[in-house]
């Protein structure tokens, strides 16, 4: 999976990333109490950090 940075020791801009979901098993068949969640942090230069959760992330077939 490659990981590209093209926003480091920049003001702003974009980041993106691709995630192969074929090995994963579809949220029906986990077991109990198991549950994917998308998590994704940054923190700025001076210290800011922005942290957002997609909760919950249902995988079909």
């Amino acid at each position: 999976m490659p990981i590209h940075f093209p926003v480091i020791g920049r003001e702003s801009g974009t980041s993106k990333m691709t995630f192969d979901l074929a090995d994963l098993i579809p949220t029906t068949e986990l077991s109990e109490q198991h549950f994917y969640q998308f998590r994704v942090s940054f923190t700025s230069s001076n210290g800011d950090m922005l942290d957002e959760v997609i909760y919950p992330l249902d995988l079909v077939e």
